[in-house]
């Protein structure tokens, strides 16, 4: 289903009234997921200044194994 929309052509339009054209994929890879990340770091700072103890393994998860 993804990969049927990964050439759609999307037109986000914001409050303003603006547009902004994207394909589904560039819509993903340059907006969705930018936005996403930015949400989870400005959470973790605002918790870790508020004084809850996290440290950098709650951010990124548990380690993985090394590929090999």
């Amino acid at each position: 289903m993804i990969d049927a929309a990964r050439d759609r052509d999307v037109v986000f339009t914001f409050r303003s009234g603006a547009t902004r054209p994207f394909t589904g994929k560039s819509l993903i890879l340059t907006f969705s997921v930018p936005q996403f990340f930015f949400h989870v770091a400005t959470a973790y700072d605002i918790l870790r200044h508020a004084g809850v103890d996290l440290a950098k393994k709650d951010f990124l998860g548990p380690p993985r194994p090394p590929q090999g």
